[in-house]
């Protein structure tokens, strides 16, 4: 993107610059068709680029995230039957199976989808301000202060987001517990004529998780709405600098707002 960027800053720049009646201070008709053209050939680069490293990178961390799954469930199960026999009548029954399928399952998802895009973002940041201190350096500065703002924003909601989430999950827990309870003695539960009681058990469950989730409704709604208002206010502040910067003859080119 920030590469994208710079070429976009450019054809913007050659339309700026370009002179129909060919005047030799500024860009003539062929000057401007070979940037343009110039310009058409970094995007095609730019797309196979990324077409490659993107397909690379989603299709690695996603036979890593696999194969690193199946290695920690088998690992798991391993560990688990080293245990001796007593250790293993005290768990509750199902909670095992719950506590391997929701770690194993957060794992992967991690790794295949959270893992990759952290590196991206990261490799854009980075990218991103090289690039804008090449061309001001002031107006990057200025633009950053959003990105402070979005930072303190993520650090204060985060922790309340991890804490519920950790709270889902335990309900979940509970809900796997039971219903490995009511599968287990299945018989039992229709010889007695417990159906709807033990229906009813695991609604309460899975109510209590539904309950705990729609807690974060709030959390997230409080972590986005700063975060969305800093990035077009940061839009703004931007547009607005760079036009005073330009007006003072800081910025000589409107090639610097594009970047």
């Amino acid at each position: 993107m920030p590469l994208m960027n710079v070429v976009f800053g450019r054809v913007f720049g050659s339309f700026n610059g370009y002179d129909k009646e060919g005047n030799a201070a500024v860009m003539t008709q062929e000057m401007f068709m070979h940037e343009i053209v110039q310009c058409v050939y970094y995007l095609i680069y730019i797309f196979a680029a990324r077409l490659v490293f993107g397909y690379v990178a989603y299709f690695g961390f996603r036979m890593s995230s696999l194969r690193i799954s199946a290695a920690l469930r088998l690992e798991y199960m391993r560990c688990l039957l080293a245990q001796p026999v007593s250790t293993l009548d005290c768990l509750p029954p199902g909670q095992t199976a719950a506590v391997i399928t929701i770690t194993a399952n957060t794992l992967q998802l991690g790794i295949s989808e959270k893992l990759s895009t952290f590196l991206q973002s990261i490799t854009l940041l980075v990218a991103a301000l090289v690039i804008a201190f090449l061309y001001s350096w002031k107006l990057t500065l200025v633009t950053s202060s959003g990105m402070v703002f979005i930072l303190a924003v993520y650090a204060i909601t985060t922790p309340l987001l991890v804490r519920i989430l950790n709270q889902v999950q335990d309900a979940e827990i509970q809900a796997a517990t039971v219903a490995s309870e009511i599968f287990s003695s299945i018989r039992m539960v229709a010889a007695c004529g417990a159906e709807e009681k033990m229906a009813a058990r695991y609604d309460t469950c899975a109510d209590d998780s539904r309950h705990r989730g729609l807690r974060m409704s709030p959390v997230i709604a409080l972590q986005q709405t700063p975060v969305f208002f800093a990035i077009y206010a940061t839009f703004a502040l931007a547009f607005w600098f760079s036009l005073d910067e330009y007006m003072k003859g800081a910025i000589s080119s409107p090639q610097t707002l594009i970047v």
